[in-house]
C-alpha cells in the first residue's frame, strides 16, 4: 500500500485512541514487515490484540508476520486471548467477500476487519472487546431500559411495552392495533435526550451465596443427590454424560422455574426434565443459600414450576428471583429481567470475550456489566420486533397503494362514462327535431334509389324515454363523483 502522510500516522493515532479507551492496557508499535506500517500491540493481563493497517493485498503478509512474531513470544503470551484487527484506512475499499473470509476464519485467533474514518473511536466501536462507554468507578449505572427510552421519545406506554417485552404482542397484532387506533393517533418522536438525562442509577444488590443443592428425579439424577457448596470457587468436573449439565439445569430450574436451553424442547419441560425412570415419582430441586447472614431454602417441584417454597412458604417466582439476584425492590424489575440477570451469571464463550474480562480477573461479572447487558438485550428485542412491524407495514402500504391505483383507474373510467352521458343528455332531443331528422333520412334513402314504402315511420317515444333516463343517470353520477 502506498503510504501517505495521513496513513503513516495511523498507527500512532490508533495507539493514542486505544489508550484513552482501554485504561490499564500497555501498547507498543512493532515493525513486523518491511514496507508496511508498524503493528500496534495492545497488551492486557488476559489478552493480546494486534492492530495492523493496510489494504487488501497487505493482509496476508501482515497476518503471517504477526503469527511468526507470536511464536517468538509464546512463552509469555501462550495464556492470553489473541485477536488480530485489520484496519483499512479511509478511502481503501474491499469487497464484502474479503471481510467475510477474514472474520469467519477462527484458526489461530479471532480476526476483525475495521474501516477507519476521521473518528477512530467510532470506527473501532464495533470491536466486541472494547467497552461500550467509559464506566465511572464506584458509580453503578445502566442505560435506560428500551421501554423507558421509547417513552422518553413520546411513544405511547402500551406501544413501547408491546414492542419491547417478549411474548406480549406479535408484530402483526401491533400493526393491526396501530391501524385501528388502539394506541391513539401517531405522534412524532422527540429528539434524543442528552446521555446525562437518560442514565438510570441501579440499586445496590446484596450478595447471595449458594451453600448446597439437592436434586431428585431431575434429568440425569434419579435418586436424591446432595451437593455441598459454599466456597468462593466450586469446580465441577467429570466425563461426558455424568450429569454436569444436568447440575446447572437443576439450578436454573430451582431459581427460574424453567431451563433456558430447553425452552423449545419437544414435549415441554415436564417431559424433558423428569428422569426417564422416575415414572410418577416427584421431581424436586432444593437450594440452600445464605444472604446477609440469613439462611434460606428454596424448593421447587416440577408439578408446580411457577411457584416455589421458600423456607416452607409458597412464594411467587418474582420474589424467589429477587432473593437470588440480591434485589431490594422486587417490584422494580420484570420477571423476564430477573431471569436474564440470573442466567447472565453463566460464563460466556470466546465469541464474547469482552464480557469475560471481569470473570478472568475477579471470577465474577460486575453489576455494572450485567446491568448493561440486560438493558441492551431489551434494545435488541425491541429493535427486532420493530423491524418486523415495519416490514409488515411496508407490505400493507404496498397493498394499499395498489388498491388506490385500481380505484383511481375505476374512477377515471366512470368519469368517461359520465361525460358520455352528459353529452347525450345535452343533445337537442325534442320530438320535432327527431321527426325532422327521420324525414331527412327517408328522403335521402329514397333519393338514393331505395324503396322504403313498406317500412312504417319510427316511433320516437321510446327513444325520448331512453334519453330522459340517460340524463337522470348523468345527474346521479355527477352527484356521486
Amino acid at each position: 500500500m502506498q503510504s501517505s502522510a495521513e496513513t503513516s500516522s495511523l498507527p500512532s493515532e490508533l495507539r493514542s485512541t486505544l489508550a484513552d479507551i482501554m485504561k490499564g492496557a500497555t501498547f507498543s508499535e512493532d515493525v513486523l514487515l518491511e514496507d508496511c506500517l508498524p503493528v500496534v500491540m495492545m497488551m492486557r493481563p488476559h489478552a493480546l490484540t494486534a492492530f495492523a493497517v493496510g489494504d487488501q493485498a497487505d493482509y496476508q503478509p501482515l497476518y503471517e508476520a504477526f503469527k511468526k512474531h507470536y511464536l517468538k513470544n509464546t512463552a509469555q503470551w501462550s495464556t492470553k486471548d489473541v485477536a488480530f484487527v485489520y484496519c483499512l484506512p479511509e478511502g481503501v475499499t474491499v469487497g464484502p467477500e474479503f471481510c467475510s473470509r477474514v472474520e469467519v476464519d477462527a484458526y489461530f485467533c479471532r480476526k476483525y476487519v475495521v474501516n477507519l474514518d476521521g473518528n477512530l473511536a467510532e470506527s473501532l466501536a464495533r470491536l466486541p472487546f472494547l467497552p461500550l462507554s467509559p464506566i465511572t468507578p464506584g458509580i453503578q449505572t445502566r442505560p435506560p431500559s428500551a421501554q423507558t427510552l421509547l417513552r422518553q421519545r413520546n411513544l405511547k406506554a402500551d406501544l413501547a411495552k408491546a414492542l419491547v417485552v417478549p411474548s406480549t404482542s406479535s408484530a402483526s397484532t401491533i400493526l393491526t392495533e396501530c391501524i385501528a387506533g388502539t394506541y391513539g393517533p401517531p405522534d412524532a418522536l422527540q429528539s434524543a435526550a442528552s446521555p446525562s438525562a437518560i442514565v438510570e442509577v441501579g440499586e445496590d444488590r446484596a450478595q447471595a451465596t449458594l451453600k448446597s443443592i439437592s436434586i431428585q428425579n431431575f434429568r440425569a439424577y434419579r435418586t436424591k443427590k446432595v451437593f455441598d457448596l459454599g466456597s468462593s470457587v466450586t469446580i465441577l468436573y467429570g466425563p461426558n454424560g455424568f450429569g454436569k449439565t444436568s447440575f446447572f439445569d437443576a439450578i436454573d430450574f430451582a431459581v427460574t422455574g424453567g431451563v433456558g436451553r430447553l425452552a423449545k424442547a419437544t414435549g415441554g419441560l415436564a417431559r424433558v426434565a423428569k428422569h426417564l425412570d422416575s415414572q410418577s415419582d416427584p421431581t424436586e430441586v432444593s437450594l440452600t443459600l445464605e444472604r446477609e447472614g440469613k439462611t434460606h431454602v428454596i424448593t421447587r417441584n416440577l408439578a408446580d414450576p411457577n411457584n416455589a417454597s421458600v423456607n416452607g412458604k409458597v412464594t411467587p417466582r418474582k420474589e424467589v428471583l429477587s432473593l437470588l439476584t440480591g434485589g431490594t425492590t422486587p417490584g422494580a424489575d420484570r420477571v423476564d429481567s430477573l431471569v436474564d440477570l440470573f442466567r447472565a451469571t453463566h460464563l460466556f464463550s470466546q465469541e464474547n470475550q469482552e464480557l469475560t474480562q471481569d470473570v478472568a480477573s475477579k471470577c465474577e461479572l460486575s453489576s455494572e456489566l450485567v446491568s448493561r447487558m440486560l438493558a441492551f438485550e431489551d434494545y435488541a428485542s425491541g429493535l427486532k420486533k420493530a423491524e418486523e412491524v415495519l416490514k409488515l407495514a411496508g407490505q400493507e402500504h404496498s397493498r394499499a397503494t395498489a388498491d388506490v391505483s385500481g380505484a383511481k383507474q375505476a374512477v377515471a373510467q366512470e368519469r368517461k362514462e359520465l361525460e358520455r352521458l352528459e353529452g347525450l343528455a345535452a343533445t337537442d332531443t325534442s320530438s320535432d327535431v327527431l321527426d325532422a331528422r327521420f324525414a331527412g333520412l327517408e328522403e335521402a334513402i329514397s333519393t338514393a334509389g331505395f324503396n322504403i314504402s313498406g317500412i312504417s315511420s319510427r316511433d320516437t317515444r321510446g327513444l325520448r324515454a331512453m334519453l330522459n333516463a340517460a340524463a337522470a343517470e348523468a345527474v346521479a353520477w355527477r352527484t356521486l363523483l
